[in-house]
């Protein structure tokens, strides 16, 4: 919050386009549902809604996937204390496909986990949390970076959790501040905060951006 426009902002903008597409999709969906809803059987409409739910989720995929290395890039050197510009969480373009392959095996090895018993999935996400800083940082591939984010949080599972629980706190203290907290900064702290943990863990000490 020292640095609002250099730092929280950016990391805002970001997140807003990575969630706007979905988000318009489901908007447009919602008025024309209400508008067709008399003309169409209510099947057609469960069916219909399966079509735009896949491809809201599709879309958003992509589009956070795109978006995910460039703010995972820009976090790192924030905790890193080096220079960072408002274009750097744009920068994402060059980690598409990894972030992309790594994003579907993260959602595949959760449900997989949670299908088991609820616990196995946390353990699962919290072992393969690191996997976007792992592919900008080492340049591993999407389904290595799943692989070496599981290898380095071993023994630290039970910190990652305890900080998922602050974050818990962090995202409150955001929405009582009108809602608009949690995305300039509940989200920037808790982004920076899994930037800290992914270094700490690699064993590089993080300084703070001045």
């Amino acid at each position: 919050m020292k640095n609002f426009v250099g730092v929280s902002l950016p990391i805002a903008v970001a997140l807003i386009i990575a969630q706007l597409p979905g988000m318009a999709i489901g908007l447009v969906y919602g008025l024309m549902t209400r508008v067709i809803a008399e003309y169409v059987d209510p099947s057609v409409l469960g069916i219909l809604g399966g079509v735009v739910q896949g491809s809201s989720s599709l879309i958003g995929l992509l589009v956070g996937s795109y978006m995910a290395g460039g703010i995972a890039s820009f976090v790192l050197k924030v905790a890193r204390g080096q220079p960072v510009s408002f274009g750097d969480v744009f920068s994402g373009g060059k980690y598409f496909g990894k972030m992309f392959v790594a994003g579907i095996g993260f959602f595949i090895a959760v449900a997989i986990g949670a299908v088991l018993c609820i616990v196995p999935g946390y353990i699962v996400a919290l072992g393969l949390s690191l996997y976007s800083y792992v592919v900008v940082d080492q340049g591993l591939s999407g389904v290595d970076a799943l692989k070496k984010s599981w290898e380095m949080t071993k023994g630290h599972k039970v910190t990652l959790f305890l900080m998922a629980l602050l974050s818990i706190l962090v995202v409150i203290a955001g929405a009582i501040a009108c809602g608009i907290g949690v995305l300039l900064g509940s989200m920037p702290v808790l982004l920076l905060a899994n930037a800290y943990a992914y270094l700490r863990i690699k064993g590089e000490e993080p300084r703070l951006a001045q």
